[in-house]
C-alpha cells in the first residue's frame, strides 16, 4: 500500500495550512467503496451462518439484499474544523509519518478478524479477547481508521480498501452496546468510539447500512445514559468522593458527543453537572485529583488533558477550555530533559515506570498558552493520531530546561528538585484514602546516554512494613503487608532556594483496609547532593506481627522497558543499585536482606525480568517466620543516605534528644545541615546553638522560572535562634557554608 501525497488534487492555502480545494471526480472510487460495504456484509451473513443463530441469519440476509437493492449516492461531506483540524507543516510532520506507517503494519496488514459469535465475547475489557485486544485497543484502531478515511490532508481519504476494516469495527461495538453489554461503562473505549462514530456518520455516511447506522447510534446512546448512571457523585459534587479522573473525562467526553449527535436535555443537564465536579480536581500548579486529593499519576495526566480539550474543541464550553490552560505548569515541573518522569509521588497502585514523556499533551498546552515552558517537553517528541499531529510546531519558541534548582510544587505539597541526571521529589499531599500512600520521598538518577528508556535507577518507595503473619505473601506489589500510610495525622515541609525538608506521621495499614495501631513517624533532608531520612515506627498499643522490616523499593525498569540492576553490597552497611548509593548510617535491625520483584507485580503484570528489588531491613523476631508479641512503645527506626554515585560521601549523625524530636546533622559539599521535626503534639525546645540560617514549615520557594506560575504564599527564612522552641508537628533545618 503506497501512502503518497499525489492523491490529493488541487491544493489551496487556508493560512499557513494546506487543504484541498476539489476532489478529483471520484465515481470509480464511490463504486468501489460501494463494493467494499457490499463485500462486508457478505462476510457478515458468512459469519451468521456458521454460528447458525437464525435470528442473526435472517437479519444479515435482510441487511444484504437490502443494500443490493438500493441506489447510493456520494455523500461525502468535508469535516467541520472542529472535528479534524488541519494539520500544520503536513508534509514534514513526523507524527503524521508515524500514524500512517502504524496504520499501515499494525492494523491494515493483515487486517484483524473478530470473534466469529459475538455472544462469546461478553467480556469485559480488562480481559483479553480473541487475538489479545482489548475493547479500548479496537476502539483507538476505528478512530484511527476514521481518520484516515475523512481526513482531507489524508492521502487515504475516501480509499475503499478502509471500508471493510473500518465496518468490522463499528459492527463489533454495535452488538456489545447494547443495554447490558461489556462496552458500556468501559472508559478506555467509550470516547474514541464516539468520537469515530460523530466523524464517519459527519464526513463519510454513505458506507454505512442502514441497519448498522441505527444500531450503532443506539449504541452511543447506552454508552452516554449507562455512564450518567454510573456517576450519582456529580450531582453531588464534594472533593471527599472518589474520582478517577482519567474514566470520568472520557465518560464526559462520549456524553458531549452523544448530546452533540442527539440533542438531549438529560445529556445537557448531566455534563453541566459534570464539569461542576471534575473542574474542582485541578491542582494549582496543573496536575489532577485520583481518590481523595493525591495527585495522579504522569501516565494517567495525559489523558485528562486530551479528553478534556477535545470535549471543549466539539461543545465549545468556555468551562472546559479553562480547565486544561490550569493544567499549564504540569509538564515543565515534572519532565526531565531526557523524558522521564518519576512514580514515586503517584498513589500506590499507580506505579507505571514507562517511557511516557508527557510531550503530546504539552504540545497541546503549548498550542492553548503559546507556552515556550511546555514547547521543551513537547519538542522531546511524540506519536499519536491525525488529531494530535495538529499540535506539532516546529516554529514555536521552547524555554532552555531549567537545571540545578529546587522548588516548591503545588502539586505534591512538597520539594521537587532537579541537579543534571539527580532529581528528587518530597510530597505532602495527604491521600484521604484508604488504599494508602506508599511513599512520601522518592528520586531518580538518569543513565545520561541517548536512548529511549533514559531510567537508571530510582527510588520508588521507603518506609516501614509489618508483616501481619507467616501466610504466604499476596500476588501482588505490597504482597499484603502493612505498608502503607492509611491514616495521615501529620505532613509538613519547607523549601528553601538550597535545600528542603519533609516530615510526616501516618498509622500504617494494608491497600484498602483500615489503619494499624503501628505508627510511622519520619523525617528527611534534601540537598542538591543527596536525600537523608530518619525513619521510625513504634508500636501504638500491644501488638504481634511476624516481623517489622525497613524497606527501600529500588527499581531499575518495568516488562521490557530498562534493565535489571543487582544490588552489591559494598560493605559497611553501603549498597549499590546501578547509579544509586544507599548508605545505613545508623540502625537497629538484625540483617540485610535483599528481594528481588516488579514492579506492579501480580496479575497481567507478572513478569521474570525482576527489574526492581527491596532492600529490606529484617529484625530478629521476622527470621524464624513465626508471629512474635510487640509490647505497646516498642520501636525500630534507620537513617539512610541515597545518593547518586556522582556525589562524594557525607557525614551524618543522629541527634537524639529525649523529647520525641527527630533530628540529625548533615554535611556535605553544599554545607552543613541540622534538621528537627516534632513529631508530638507538644512543644518541644530546640537544641541551644543552632547556626546558620534557620528555615522553618511553611517555607515554599519557587524559582524565578516559575514567576509567570503566580505566587505562593510562604514564610521567610531567619537567622537561627540561640535558643528556641518547635511546635507540634512542624519542622527547621538549618544550613551553614
Amino acid at each position: 500500500m503506497k501512502h503518497t501525497l499525489a492523491l490529493l488534487t488541487a491544493l489551496t492555502y487556508v493560512g499557513t495550512m494546506l487543504w484541498p480545494a476539489t476532489v478529483a471526480a471520484e465515481l470509480p472510487e464511490h463504486t468501489a467503496r460501494l463494493a467494499s460495504v457490499r463485500a462486508w456484509l457478505e462476510e457478515e451473513t458468512e459469519r451468521a451462518e456458521k454460528c447458525g443463530r437464525a435470528a442473526w441469519i435472517k437479519e444479515s440476509r435482510e441487511n444484504l439484499r437490502a443494500w443490493k437493492t438500493s441506489k447510493w449516492k456520494e455523500t461525502q461531506t468535508p469535516p467541520p474544523s472542529d472535528l479534524l483540524p488541519p494539520i500544520p507543516f503536513y508534509e514534514n510532520n513526523p507524527v503524521v509519518k508515524r500514524f500512517f506507517n502504524d496504520l499501515e503494519h499494525k492494523v491494515l496488514k493483515p487486517d484483524r478478524r473478530f470473534p466469529e459469535d459475538p455472544q462469546n465475547a461478553q467480556v469485559r475489557s480488562e480481559f483479553r479477547i480473541t487475538e489479545g485486544w482489548t475493547f479500548p485497543v479496537v476502539a483507538e484502531e476505528l478512530l484511527e481508521l476514521t481518520q484516515a478515511f475523512c481526513h482531507p490532508q489524508s492521502p487515504m481519504a475516501g480509499k475503499p480498501e478502509l471500508v471493510v476494516p473500518i465496518l468490522r469495527r463499528v459492527a463489533f461495538f454495535a452488538e456489545r452496546a447494547s443495554i447490558g453489554g461489556p462496552v458500556l461503562g468501559d472508559f478506555g473505549c467509550c470516547a474514541p468510539l464516539a468520537d469515530a462514530w460523530l466523524i464517519l456518520t459527519t464526513c463519510r455516511p454513505e458506507i454505512l447500512p442502514l441497519a448498522l447506522r441505527g444500531a450503532m447510534d443506539q449504541g452511543i446512546r447506552n454508552i452516554a445514559t449507562d455512564s450518567i448512571s454510573k456517576r450519582p457523585e456529580w450531582s453531588r459534587p464534594s472533593l471527599a468522593e472518589p474520582i478517577a479522573l482519567n474514566a470520568d473525562v472520557n465518560f464526559i467526553q462520549a456524553i458531549a458527543i452523544a448530546n452533540r449527535l442527539f440533542p438531549n436535555p438529560a445529556y445537557s443537564k448531566a455534563l453541566q453537572q459534570a464539569l461542576s465536579y471534575v473542574e474542582k480536581q485541578v491542582l494549582p500548579d496543573g496536575a489532577t485529583h485520583y481518590y481523595g486529593k493525591q495527585n495522579e499519576c504522569a501516565s494517567y495526566h495525559g489523558i485528562s488533558v486530551r479528553a478534556i480539550f477535545r470535549t471543549a474543541q466539539l461543545t465549545d464550553d468556555p468551562k472546559l477550555l479553562e480547565m486544561v490552560k490550569k493544567m499549564r505548569w504540569y509538564y515543565p515541573l515534572s519532565v526531565s530533559p531526557s523524558g522521564v518522569m518519576e512514580y514515586s509521588s503517584a498513589p500506590s497502585w499507580h506505579h507505571y515506570w514507562n517511557t511516557y514523556n508527557g510531550a503530546a499533551a504539552a504540545a497541546i498546552l503549548s498550542e492553548l498558552h503559546n507556552c515556550a515552558h511546555n514547547q521543551r517537553v513537547a519538542n522531546l517528541g511524540f506519536d499519536g493520531d491525525l488529531w494530535q499531529a495538529a499540535f506539532w510546531n516546529p516554529k514555536r519558541t521552547a524555554a532552555p530546561w531549567p537545571d540545578n534548582y529546587v522548588t516548591y510544587d503545588q502539586n505534591v505539597d512538597g520539594p521537587r528538585a532537579r541537579y543534571g541526571t539527580w532529581s528528587y521529589v518530597g510530597t505532602t499531599r495527604q491521600t484521604l484514602e484508604n488504599r494508602g500512600k506508599s511513599s512520601y520521598v522518592g528520586c531518580v538518577v538518569e543513565t545520561g546516554a541517548p536512548g529511549l528508556w533514559q531510567l537508571d535507577s530510582a527510588l520508588q518507595d521507603v518506609g516501614m512494613e509489618i508483616r501481619p503473619d507467616t501466610a504466604p505473601d499476596q500476588n501482588s506489589e505490597h504482597r499484603g503487608r502493612i505498608t502503607l500510610a492509611n491514616t495521615e495525622s501529620v505532613t509538613t515541609c519547607a523549601v528553601s532556594d538550597k535545600a528542603a525538608a519533609l516530615g510526616a506521621v501516618s498509622q500504617l495499614g494494608q491497600y484498602r483496609k483500615a489503619a494499624t495501631d503501628w505508627i510511622q513517624r519520619q523525617v528527611w533532608l534534601f540537598t542538591p547532593e543527596r536525600m537523608v531520612g530518619l525513619v521510625t515506627v513504634e508500636a501504638g498499643a500491644d501488638l504481634s506481627a511476624a516481623g517489622i522490616i525497613g524497606r527501600l523499593y529500588l527499581v531499575s525498569g518495568r516488562s521490557h522497558w530498562g534493565q535489571r540492576k543487582e544490588i552489591k553490597d559494598l560493605g559497611g552497611s553501603l549498597f549499590s543499585y546501578g547509579k544509586l548509593r544507599v548508605q545505613f548510617h545508623a540502625h537497629d535491625f538484625a540483617s540485610f536482606v535483599p528481594e528481588y520483584t516488579d514492579v506492579m507485580a501480580g496479575g497481567y503484570n507478572a513478569s521474570s525480568a525482576k527489574k526492581s528489588c527491596i532492600i529490606q531491613l529484617v529484625d530478629e523476631f521476622a527470621q524464624p517466620g513465626a508471629k512474635s508479641p510487640y509490647p505497646k512503645g516498642t520501636k525500630k527506626f534507620y537513617l539512610v543516605e541515597i545518593r547518586p554515585d556522582a556525589s562524594a560521601p557525607a557525614a551524618v549523625q543522629r541527634i537524639e534528644s529525649g523529647a520525641g524530636v527527630l533530628g540529625f546533622t548533615v554535611k556535605d559539599g553544599s554545607g552543613s545541615y541540622q534538621v528537627f521535626f516534632n513529631p508530638t503534639e507538644e512543644e518541644r525546645p530546640l537544641p541551644h546553638g543552632l547556626a546558620g540560617t534557620m528555615h522553618s514549615s511553611g517555607e515554599r520557594f519557587r524559582p524565578d522560572w516559575l514567576r509567570d506560575a503566580g505566587a505562593v504564599e510562604s514564610v521567610s527564612s531567619q537567622p537561627a535562634p540561640a535558643n528556641g522552641s518547635l511546635p507540634p508537628g512542624k519542622l527547621i533545618f538549618t544550613h551553614s557554608q
